[in-house]
């Protein structure tokens, strides 16, 4: 995909400190948050928001609680967020580790404001101006099958069975300007067609299968998921950009049955 002249600068647009530790962005949307005790952790817009409403349970007065996690964005590591009383653990995937002290809390949720705030000079700034839906494809999930023994019987065998299959909706876009900008490539879209956070698409079958005396049949039950293909035009501040997209759209069951002899 051709990319616009004018792309995001990795300037930093702010850095501040908390205690020991600091905590910057650049004009991407990348968030680097240096822990005197724990090196570079690196999140994306939607993941510092993330990892500051946990820390919104941890601030104030009351007893926080004792785990909090949340899934990197390309779902690949889990973060998880601790409180021991006496410092703030974040550990991803279970082995790399870093703390900070709770009095820092307040001063670091503070700066990810400033950061993310309307006037952030990245991500916010583009527009999705129109989308276009151009094709439509399916794709295999799984298979099961039912098998119906009615060989040894003189009368017919008959039995009613509900099928329930989920898939979580979602769209995916072929982008690589920055973190920032691609959040929110993808927040756009998401809105656009109505897409929540863990969206769920629940479809239901009732199947009723036979087998006549002395048939062995094997029902088989195909669950494949429906996509579009399709592209969306983005006004990206100083030039336009067509950014090619799928969606997940819906589940769609068939049912076939074949005779063994």
């Amino acid at each position: 995909m051709h990319k616009g002249e004018n792309m995001p600068s990795t300037e930093p647009v702010g850095e501040f400190a908390f205690g020991g530790n600091k905590i910057r962005a650049d004009q991407t949307g990348k968030f680097t948050i240096n822990l005197s005790s724990g090196g570079e952790w690196v999140f994306d817009v939607g993941e510092i928001g993330k990892l500051d409403a946990i820390l919104a349970e941890y601030e104030g007065g009351v007893k926080p609680p004792q785990e909090r996690s949340f899934w990197r964005t390309n779902g690949s590591k889990i973060i998880q967020v601790t409180a021991d009383g006496s410092a703030i653990n974040l550990i991803e995937g279970g082995k790399r580790s870093g703390y900070f002290r709770p009095n820092e809390t307040s001063q670091l949720r503070h700066w990810i404001k400033v950061l993310t705030s309307e006037g952030a000079p990245y991500g916010r700034s583009i527009r999705l101006l129109d989308v276009k839906e151009e094709s439509r494809y399916e794709e295999l999930v799984t298979t099961q099958q039912i098998p119906l023994n009615n060989r040894n019987s003189n009368t017919p065998l008959v039995a009613e069975r509900e099928f329930i299959r989920e898939a979580t909706k979602s769209v995916h876009a072929d982008v690589s300007f920055g973190v920032g900008y691609d959040y929110y490539v993808v927040l756009n879209l998401e809105t656009r067609f109505g897409i929540k956070r863990e969206d769920k698409i629940i479809e239901r079958i009732m199947v009723r299968m036979e087998a006549a005396p002395g048939e062995f049949k094997i029902y088989t039950i195909i669950w494949k998921e429906v996509w579009v293909k399709g592209y969306a035009e983005f006004d990206m501040g100083n030039h336009r950009e067509k950014i090619p997209f799928r969606l997940k759209s819906g589940l769609e069951p068939e049912i076939k049955q074949e005779m063994l002899t």
